[in-house]
């Protein structure tokens, strides 16, 4: 079993106040990561997302769109202690050490539900934020199509927001191979089976917001556009107000593009996420 990383001093009680969150522009000072955080670091290499990761991507004119006060990164790496403390994620993470799993096959992600200004995170929300930026960094648009009156591109509630506003994923960095050219109750069934094959006891599709913030994170951290080579789309679990599914990718300079079917393609699968 993977071992958890070695427990951080105790931290405060959560401090609550009626001021306006504010995007604070100070720099942030990191902790002394424990040695085993630095190994998962080295062990998913660039599909690392992690703390320095994610302030570095999510920062935008010298503005740190997510605070990580070190209150909240003792929280995030509790948070990664309780992952690593699941019987099918610890046994996961060792197939991957131990190169029975390939160690480019899976991300490891920290994810965050809301911005430092009390916005909380939905594919309008990342858009309107970060765009501007990878537009004056020469890396295109970030959507290609943004659909203001669909629930999933604008409503809040579609963020999975846990009590901590943060949470460790483990998602594959494309689609599974075997979901391609299969309509979605097909991709269901099959995911399921790879779930199986993996010894995980439990598993999910992303949402649109999480295929969106995955792309851009490891577009501004480690500069890896996901979705173009070969050209994919993630089916997620998010549905448009007709019922259809929903389905992101092809993230090429003009942006991430947004449909809605329930055909089959070669080109649309799903990734899956632990």
């Amino acid at each position: 079993m993977t071992p958890a990383i070695a427990q951080q001093p105790a931290r405060p009680s959560p401090v609550t106040t009626t001021e306006r969150p504010r995007v604070t522009t100070e720099r942030h000072n990191y902790l002394e990561f424990p040695s085993h955080y630095q190994e998962l670091k080295q062990l998913f290499g660039q599909n690392f997302l992690g703390i320095e990761e994610m302030d570095r991507a999510f920062t935008v004119q010298d503005q740190h769109l997510f605070s990580f006060t070190p209150d909240i990164q003792r929280r995030a790496l509790d948070l990664l202690n309780q992952k690593l403390a699941e019987p099918d994620v610890a046994q996961l993470v060792q197939k991957i050490r131990s190169g029975e799993i390939p160690r480019d096959m899976f991300m490891l992600v920290l994810r965050r539900g809301q911005f430092s200004d009390g916005t909380p995170v939905t594919m309008q929300s990342l858009a309107q934020k970060l765009e501007p930026t990878l537009q004056s960094e020469q890396k295109g648009k970030l959507i290609y199509n943004s659909q203001p009156n669909q629930p999933y591109y604008t409503n809040p509630d579609q963020t999975i927001i846990s009590k901590d506003n943060m949470e460790w994923v483990l998602v594959t960095k494309d689609v599974i191979p075997e979901t391609l050219s299969k309509k979605n109750a097909a991709q269901t069934r099959v995911l399921e089976q790879k779930a199986r094959r993996l010894g995980l006891t439990s598993h999910r599709r992303s949402k649109g917001w999480e295929v969106e913030y995955d792309f851009v994170a490891m577009l501004r951290a480690p500069n890896i556009r996901l979705f173009t080579d070969p050209y994919r789309y993630d089916r997620t679990s998010d549905t448009s107000s007709g019922g259809k599914s929903l389905r992101v990718g092809h993230g090429d300079a003009k942006g991430l593009n947004i449909y809605r079917f329930d055909d089959a393609f070669s080109y649309v699968g799903v990734r899956l996420s632990r």
